[in-house]
């Protein structure tokens, strides 16, 4: 992960989109990248404190709890619950722990925005990191980071991922898999989504077949710097990391969308 060259030592940490800020202790510096903000002892001791802001996929504070423990597990493989969650109001915390390392995570939610602090360290060190966690969660200030509306002009149209993937599994057997998932970006902030998925199957003793499904879904989208929010009729809400690829392509959570 790529971390600004450029980090504020001790005192107040702003977003450079202004979405969020939070103190950062005396002793301490924050870097920022646009997946999250460390902070970190200028004396190089291994205790980490995690920051995050932006659009929240979850309804509830009880909900963004749960979504946690799966994103903490991206950070430091290996994490289990050993506390909480703990909910106050809009408010909620958990502990960690995976042998190694122990992990206290705040997190609050503000209409659709959440703050995440998530201070990570050795175990005789929990108490510490649990005040430093709680003093950043209570102090911050956030708001929605600034909508894109340039991306949003830009991506109007059609869009296609389409894989193939064929195997031969003996000399007379073999099997085929094939996706397509178009998007169609519309005026007015709505999309269109139609994935198609085929399995298909050769055998010269057994035979062969075939098997297909579809599904479509419709909804609105919003952009928010890098991450693309889809609200999905029905369904709920969906984030997606939005990187451009090239002039003709787009690329949503590592994906890559040609223009059609």
């Amino acid at each position: 992960m790529l971390l600004s060259t450029l980090p504020l030592l001790a005192g107040e940490f702003a977003a450079p989109d202004g979405s969020y800020r939070f103190p950062v202790p005396e002793g301490w510096r924050a870097r920022y990248s646009p997946l999250m903000t460390v902070v970190e002892p200028v004396d190089g001791a291994a205790e980490r404190i995690l920051v995050g802001s932006g659009i929240s996929a979850a309804r509830s504070i009880q909900e963004l709890a749960q979504q946690a423990v799966g994103i903490s597990n991206t950070i430091l493989p290996g994490l289990r619950v050993t506390a909480g969650p703990t909910f106050s109001g809009a408010n909620a915390e958990q502990e960690y722990a995976n042998g190694m390392f122990v992990a206290w995570n705040g997190m609050q939610l503000q209409g659709e925005v959440y703050f995440a602090v998530m201070a990570v360290g050795r175990p005789e060190r929990l108490a510490e990191l649990q005040g430093r966690g709680r003093a950043m969660l209570q102090s911050a200030r956030f708001q929605a980071p600034p909508r894109n509306t340039a991306a949003e002009q830009q991506v109007l149209g059609r869009w296609e991922l389409s894989n193939y993937k064929s195997t031969r599994t003996g000399v007379r057997d073999s099997s085929s898999y094939s996706s397509n998932w178009t998007v169609v970006f519309l005026p007015g902030n709505r999309f269109q989504s139609t994935q198609q998925n085929y399995f298909d199957t050769s055998s010269q003793v057994y035979g062969g077949g075939s098997v297909g499904a579809s599904n479509t879904a419709t909804g609105t989208y919003r952009i928010f710097g890098n991450s693309l929010v889809a609200d999905i009729d029905g369904v709920g809400r969906q984030i997606f990391a939005m990187e451009p690829h090239t002039r003709d392509g787009l690329k949503l959570n590592g994906m890559l969308f040609l223009r059609q």
